[in-house]
């Protein structure tokens, strides 16, 4: 079917720019690469010569190795089903041990690390896992004006936060509302606070030189009157206690304190984000900027930069900051501070003598500041050399110099929320530190074993362990808020949880104290996190997506590219930028227009710059956005007309578009954005050739592709189960001699055609009501879609059952049941397991096992007989694996584990049986469906063909929606989508349609002119049944309609007997457990109002917990017999229970013969 496309796409198609194949080549990229092994490959950086001393033996880890794959991907996917397996590569070093000049080298294995598929998930235990980016604060310095303490309380407070990536946070602050000034605290590592003079003296800094730094202030002298000590030593004690408190305080003990606390590598690490954050924050330019010099400033030659009285600018600070990072500007010590400071540390790292060097520069905040005579405030910067991933002494100082400054006016306070402050974790980063804290254990055993073991018997390999490491992976993939199942349900579903990211799980946020603040949209996001795609409920705004086009630098930020304009000319090569980049730069959008050689021709451009809108010359524009789908997550820009769309609707439309189950026949929609076929082209779900090359052998299981000499061999995937329980199944849409190209898909998976997505069906649907059937947004549907399988869906549910062996006995496949019907075995082999065809129902017996009661005393001479007569124990029970309540299908596959055939299984298994059942889901009343733009619905009626609404000429409707759906809703898209449609079905093309800059509505006439349709696009129906026509003319055209996971076979439930609760002896809840409806206080209410006691007496007793009454309202229904009458509730007993644990005794009489009346009493008495 030929496709019009439209808007950006088209007009730059026409005039043969080079900008599609820009955008093609940074579309929807899944890291491809594979973060892990490329962190493997960073094992030296952590620290991995450990060095542990025992009577001059060292033990030494040389060098290391990433080891054999244990399965190729191709092995792993196609044995996925028939064992648990885990894809993981051995990590192995060398370790070696020097005694006495001699070395002992030994191999030791470290551990398997889990590996990455080509599809960014791993295997574990069988099932695909993916590890979601998490979206946490960045280590940095961070300041706040006016800010609430997070404990609660009115009073707001000015605060400075120096958060590492591992150790103690600094924290300076004080009260700046109430009738009296505050003093300045400081608080490490959420001890006691002390007054931040206590903490700089203990840095051997005096209280002269506090002043002579940060300036005369009154806040700053009600600090030294807090503070009660005169000396260093002093100062140092009195910390001593607040962060070592009951610890015994030695000269040693004092010296190390801080330099153990703060710079020491192993115990504080700021990282090498953290480090850039420092310095970018504790530069001179933003406290510079807007300021008037108080003195010049001079090169190390005698130059003067900028005399005294200048006004600076940005540009001028930044050029002061230059000058200051190339050394032209001198750095001078911080007076009575000596190398000393670092304790023990300098030893390792002679550099940190240097690291006590600022660089002051004086400055007026105002020109009243200036004019009124007060004096100039000291700009203090770190030093700018500074790589050490430890805070330093001037990282300090500076951080306290721009907290007094910012109390003056120099300086910005820092938002919390920004993309600017914020950094993604990703999975290379998360399984380093969990192989970092393996490391740690392991070198923490390896020292304890070293020390109960004689020299002369220490060899690398008995003394260490690999099992920490082993460990920490499996309980981070297993256990971990980071490792989650794959979301499978569609193509759409996996890449979007692929491109995830969570601001949930460890070092994250809470979701129960996460405020409205963190969960908004913020100006940063733009192009960076999709505004749209979010959950509804508690998670909202705390799980996001990336957005199209974004990426991650190396520091962790996320960067979204842009065309640089230069005088008026676009670049056609992207610049990617993060939000910090963004600063002063003016963004124009992406559907601006451009002449042939790509210049802007609009007079006045909107841009965007510092977070604002404004109108500006088109030659004054920095950068334009690549696209107009760059703002958006992959599956918002799935919604054509998403601009026509309210945004709650359109995060449901996103949501709902991951939900939709894959059909029988996939079909292309008719009214699409242009991204359908990236997404297939980067869908794990396909297979894509790896070379150019010429097809030569295609069937349904594998394709063969010649690449030169050599030829590849792809296996396909055919009707697997996905983790949802849906089918995954590729098949080829390439020939014998055809030509591929590197990248070509090969396949169509599920929910693909034809190369494209395509989740749902193109349906001829009318917005009209029909008797009320769609009230409340109920959908009615023609049998159409029922009879010709239109909306038929294929689902595989798996059945596991294992066999252990125990003490009491071992467990046995067998068809030889106790107390078992031959009917619910009649599909069993000689084996006792269901033969593969076998169209199985609710509790048919799938495997036949039988299981030992337990204890049995059985005598000599009772087992000596039983021996003789072959006869078996008569304890014995039932414990076949049986179809679920509900459920039932075809059986498509059977498979067993046995340790016969070498397949490793947990302790005390023997044999684990796994049979699988599809079924055939035809779409029923019951089932929810939805269209693109979060218009849902359930189906409340499936009408004969015949009895549909139709066309003038004759055609039936397949759907009808209530037009109440769109006018409160304010999602209009779905209008344009439904005459769009229309035209395209006439015409028998396809419409592409990208969002925010899609098709016009003059487009939409022209193409119903075209397709001979009224341009109203509404027509006038007639009722079949009465024959008339509507009074009033309906829009009828064709909509994109989704089937979506929430069916009603998998939701209706009906009990009549069932388990019961083993402490209430109520029924069990949830169709799961085969439960009972619940009939609450509400619900007894309503029946006590119609005054129908007996039925409210039967529901609070037999239908209840009246265990007596239950079982003889059985036999009475068995027999025939009159009902007995009720009894007393366990509920009861459990409240009587409850009372007596409170010392209450209380006991009930009940005379039997006495017929209940309103003068009954119940006693009790107290004791």
């Amino acid at each position: 079917m030929p496709k019009n496309e439209y808007g950006w796409l088209k007009q730059h198609k026409q005039k043969g720019s080079t900008y599609e194949a820009k955008i093609q080549s940074i579309l929807i990229r899944i890291n491809e690469e594979n973060p892990v092994d490329s962190d493997l490959q960073q094992l030296k950086d952590i620290e991995l010569d450990k060095i542990m001393d025992k009577a001059q033996t060292k033990i030494r880890i040389a060098n290391h190795e990433t080891g054999e794959i244990i399965d190729t991907i191709d092995i792993a996917l196609l044995i996925k089903n028939t064992d648990d397996l885990t894809k993981d590569a051995k990590s192995k070093a060398e370790a070696k041990k020097a005694k006495n000049y001699g070395i002992i080298a030994n191999e030791v294995l470290f551990g398997a690390v889990p590996l990455m598929t080509e599809g960014g998930t791993f295997l574990i235990n069988g099932s695909e896992k993916v590890i979601v980016s998490q979206l946490i604060r960045s280590p940095g310095a961070y300041y706040g004006l006016r800010v609430r303490n997070q404990q609660g309380g009115d009073d707001l407070f000015n605060k400075l936060e120096i958060l590492p990536q591992l150790g103690s946070w600094i924290e300076i602050f004080h009260r700046v509302t109430g009738n009296s000034i505050d003093w300045v605290k400081i608080r490490l590592d959420k001890n006691k606070r002390v007054p931040i003079s206590v903490f700089l003296r203990a840095m051997g800094i005096t209280k002269e030189t506090i002043v002579n730094l940060f300036g005369e202030s009154q806040v700053l002298y009600n600090t030294f009157a807090k503070d009660k000590f005169t000396t260093e030593d002093e100062a140092l004690e009195g910390l001593h206690r607040v962060i070592r408190k009951g610890d015994r305080i030695t000269d040693e003990s004092k010296r190390n304190l801080i330099s153990n606390l703060l710079f020491n590598e192993k115990r504080y690490n700021l990282s090498k984000t953290g480090r850039y954050m420092i310095n970018r924050k504790l530069n001179l330019v933003e406290r510079l900027r807007n300021s008037i010099l108080a003195e010049d400033v001079k090169t190390t030659t005698g130059k003067v930069l900028f005399a005294a009285g200048t006004p600076l600018s940005n540009e001028d600070a930044i050029e002061i900051q230059k000058a200051l990072n190339s050394g032209m500007i001198e750095t001078v010590g911080i007076p009575n501070i000596t190398p000393e400071v670092y304790g023990v540390q300098i030893n390792d790292n002679p550099e940190l003598a240097e690291r006590t060097k600022i660089a002051i520069v004086k400055a007026y905040p105002t020109k009243k500041w200036m004019d009124a005579g007060k004096p100039a405030l000291n700009v203090i910067a770190n030093d700018p050399k500074t790589t050490e991933n430890h805070i330093v002494v001037s990282d300090l100082v500076a951080a306290i110099s721009y907290y007094f400054n910012i109390m003056e006016g120099l300086g910005t306070d820092d938002d919390a929320d920004s993309l600017i402050n914020k950094r993604i974790v990703n999975v290379g980063e998360l399984l380093q530190n969990q192989f970092k804290i393996g490391l740690t254990k392991m070198e923490k055993n390896a020292k304890e074993r070293m020390s109960s073991k004689e020299v002369d018997k220490i060899t690398p390999k008995n003394i260490t362990n690999n099992k920490p490491i082993y460990n920490q992976f499996k309980a981070f993939f297993n256990s971990s808020q980071l490792s989650q199942f794959m979301d499978q349900i569609n193509p759409l579903a996996e890449i979007s949880n692929k491109r995830r990211i969570t601001s949930l799980g460890p070092g994250g946020l809470n979701r129960d104290t996460a405020q409205f603040d963190v969960r908004d949209v913020h100006p940063t996001h733009y192009g960076r996190i999709c505004p749209i795609e979010t959950p509804e409920g508690p998670n909202i705004g705390l799980i996001l997506n990336f957005a199209n086009y974004s990426r991650i630098n190396d520091l962790g930020f996320v960067e979204t590219p842009y065309f640089p304009v230069k005088n008026g000319v676009v670049v056609t090569t992207p610049t990617y930028l993060s939000a910090v980049q963004e600063k002063g730069k003016s963004f124009a959008q992406s559907t601006v227009t451009l002449d042939k050689d790509g210049r802007i021709t609009d007079e006045h451009v909107t841009v965007r710059k510092n977070h604002n809108y404004t109108i500006i010359s088109g030659k004054d524009v920095d950068y334009i956005d690549v696209s107009s789908k760059q703002v958006s997550s992959v599956a918002a820009a799935c919604i054509p007309f998403l601009e026509n769309d309210d945004a709650n609707r359109t995060l449901m439309g996103s949501n709902m578009q991951r939900q939709a189950v894959p059909l029988l026949k996939a079909e292309a929609p008719f009214v699409a954005t242009g991204i359908e076929s990236e997404i297939a082209k980067y869908s794990a779900m396909n297979v894509r050739s790896t070379k150019d090359g010429e097809i030569t052998f295609v069937d349904s299981t594998e394709i063969k592709v010649k690449h030169g000499s050599k030829t590849k061999t792809y296996n396909l995937r055919t009707f697997e189960r996905s983790n949802q329980g849906t089918v995954i199944s590729q098949k080829p849409i390439v020939k014998v001699g055809q030509k591929v190209k590197e990248g070509e898909i090969l396949t169509d998976g599920s929910s693909f055609d034809s190369g494209e997505l395509s989740i749902g069906k193109n349906v001829l649907v009318a917005f009209s009501t029909w008797n009320g059937f769609n009230y409340e947004d109920a959908i009615i549907i023609s049998e159409r879609l029922v009879k010709k399988d239109v909306y038929t869906s294929l689902h595989i549910e798996e059945y596991s059952l294992q066999f252990r062996k125990s003490k009491a006995g071992d467990d046995e496949l067998t068809t030889e049941l106790p107390n078992v019907s031959s009917n619910a075995k009649r599909f069993l082999d000689e084996r006792g397991i269901v033969s593969i065809g076998s169209d199985v129902s609710a509790g048919d017996i799938l495997v036949g096992r039988i299981s030992p009661k337990g204890e049995e005393n059985s005598t000599p001479e009772e087992k000596l007989i039983a021996a003789i007569f072959s006869q078996r124990s008569k304890n014995l029970k039932d414990t076949s694996l049986k179809v679920k309540h509900g459920q039932g299908g075809t059986v498509i596959n059977v498979e067993i584990l046995s340790r016969d055939n070498g397949d490793k299984l947990e302790d005390g298994v023997d044999k684990i049986v796994k049979v699988y059942i599809a079924q055939k889901r035809k779409i029923k009343v019951g089932d929810k469906m939805a269209g693109r733009h979060g218009n849902k619905g359930v189906i409340s009626r499936v009408l004969p063909v015949e009895d549909m609404p139709h066309l003038p000429d004759g055609t039936p409707l397949d759907i009808m929606l209530n037009p109440l759906g769109v006018p409160s809703r304010m999602n209009i898209g779905q209008v344009l989508e439904l005459h769009l449609g229309m035209a395209a079905r006439e015409l028998g093309v396809k419409f592409v349609s990208p969002i925010f800059d899609g098709i016009k509505f003059d487009d939409i006439n022209s193409a119903l002119e075209e397709a001979n349709l009224p341009t109203s696009g509404k027509f006038k129906l007639t009722d079949p049944i009465t024959g008339k026509k509507f009074d009033n003319e309906v829009s009828v055209g064709v909509m994109y309609m989704l089937k979506l996971s929430h069916m009603i076979d998998d939701k209706m439930h009906a009990r009549s007997v069932g388990p019961y609760s083993l402490i209430t002896q109520q029924p069990l809840g949830g169709k799961s457990q085969n439960g009972g409806q619940r009939f609450g206080e509400m619900e007894t209410w309503a029946i006590e109002s119609y005054g129908a006691t007996n039925i409210l007496q039967e529901l609070l007793t037999y239908k209840s917990d009246n265990i007596d009454g239950r079982n003889k309202v059985y036999n009475s229904l068995a027999t025939g017999a009159p009902v007995p009458k009720a009894g007393m509730p366990e509920s009861f007993n459990v409240l009587a229970y409850e009372l007596r644990g409170l010392g209450l005794k209380l006991e009930v009489e009940i005379d039997n013969d006495k017929q209940y009346n309103e003068q009954d009493t119940i006693e009790g008495e107290v004791e």
